[in-house]
């Protein structure tokens, strides 16, 4: 990436959008098809640990902080900017009802859902993009940083099936269609970006990134984890993007120091789809004409027959006439 930062990633049409990071509203495209990356237009209001989701082809980024410049203090945001990839152009949007950052976004279902934070680690919020309101929802049941699991102010979450897994500790599902929460099997890590595989190329799985260079894969069929390929290089705090089913782990930082580090990982049982995923129905096939049935010709032998047959006729009746008194012409006697 040409700019090391935290930024957040965004896939509009197989493009890759890197947004904000290090107090910056740095926008940077990266094409995966020519391995390069373009300058785009930068965010209006420069922030850092917002929620970033897409609709409708466009980038909606909501929330988040921004060094104030004096001792530890910090500005929360409730700011909601979103970006047009086909135009390059910003437009602002209502504002978010609970200031906070380091929360997470997710669409589901024409919604967008903003949960968790600094400091309101349990709120969830829906935003309806067409309405341009925000709507409360059904709290984060566990997310104090005092948990026994480990829940705290980093968390990672990913849309499966249309529900979305909030990861941080305990493995907690929110079900948008009846608003309700439910704990699925845990780890124990303090994951900072996931991103989910559909099934299309390589098995549908959960796969969680950070601290570090942890990288484990999660099956809700099966409810169970499972190590995954290490990073190759260690940070907290980066951008998870997948792309036909192959992510791609951008940006973060490592001992204070920011990355621009782009790394792909191409899972496990790549190429095999998922017997579960539903496979495109075949277009029924145009039944062939029938062939048309042609009446058959009679063969030369048949006609070379039949006009012998008629000459013989033709012979016994001369015959007839001349000796027996009959005339062709009258067929009576003479």
């Amino acid at each position: 990436m040409p700019t090391a930062r935290t930024a957040l990633l965004a896939v509009v049409d197989g493009k890759i959008y890197a947004i904000g990071g290090n107090d910056s509203g740095t926008n940077e495209m990266y094409d995966p098809a020519t391995d390069t990356w373009t300058t785009k237009a930068p965010m209006p209001t420069p922030r850092n640990f917002f929620g970033m989701a897409v609709y409708e082809n466009k980038i909606y980024c909501i929330g988040g902080t921004r060094y104030s410049g004096t001792g530890l203090n910090y500005v929360r945001y409730t700011t909601n900017e979103v970006y047009d990839p086909s135009t390059d152009t910003w437009e602002t949007k209502a504002p978010m009802v609970t200031a906070r950052w380091y929360l997470q976004a997710n669409t589901v279902n024409d919604k967008i859902y903003l949960m968790g934070g600094v400091p309101n680690r349990s709120i969830n919020e829906a935003y309806d993009p067409v309405a341009n309101c925000y709507t409360t929802k059904a709290p984060i049941p566990f997310a104090k940083t005092d948990d026994p699991q480990g829940v705290g102010i980093e968390a990672a979450s990913a849309v499966f099936d249309d529900k979305i897994y909030w990861i941080g500790g305990l493995n907690q599902v929110y079900n948008p269609n009846n608003n309700s929460w439910s704990l699925a099997h845990g780890i124990n890590i303090s994951p900072t970006g996931a991103g989910v595989t559909t099934g299309e190329w390589a098995p549908k799985r959960i796969y969680v990134f950070g601290d570090g260079e942890a990288n484990f894969a999660y099956d809700p069929a099966s409810d169970k984890w499972d190590n995954a390929h290490r990073m190759l290089w260690p940070r907290s705090e980066l951008g998870v993007a997948v792309i036909n089913d192959t992510l791609y782990v951008i940006g973060g930082h490592y001992f204070r120091s920011s990355s621009a580090a782009n790394e792909q990982y191409i899972p496990l049982g790549y190429g095999t789809p998922d017997p579960t995923y539903p496979s495109p129905t075949p277009s029924p096939s145009p039944s062939p004409s029938p062939t048309p049935t042609l009446s058959p010709s009679p063969s030369p032998i048949i006609i070379i027959i039949g006009l012998a047959a008629l000459a013989v006729v033709i012979g016994l009746l001369v015959y007839f006439s001349k000796h027996k008194g009959f005339s062709l012409k009258t067929n009576s006697k003479v």
